[in-house]
């Protein structure tokens, strides 16, 4: 599990991690892609105080922004909490 550090977990007062299970779907994976590097299991700092669903949003935000990554539909994204409950997000 690789842990993502974001600009904003420094102004959290107190944090805890939301888990997020990046895939890159299969029909849009290339070997050449650089995208395919962020597939696996990250481990996000989100505030403490958030619930778990818009911990959740929170958590891929940031790994949305940290990696500037254009083509969202080309990954499933999965999030769990400390864990590994899985959290739906509306």
């Amino acid at each position: 599990m690789r842990t993502l550090h974001h600009d904003n977990e420094i102004y959290y007062p107190a944090t805890r991690h939301i888990i997020l299970e990046v895939e890159v779907r299969q029909e849009l994976w290339s070997p050449e892609e650089p995208s395919n590097r962020l597939a696996g299991l990250w481990k996000v700092a989100v505030p403490l105080e958030q619930d778990d669903v818009d911990a959740g949003w929170t958590a891929m935000g940031a790994f949305f922004t940290v990696f500037e990554t254009a083509n969202l539909q080309a990954f499933d994204v999965y999030v769990y909490d400390e864990q590994m409950n899985p959290i739906e997000l509306d």
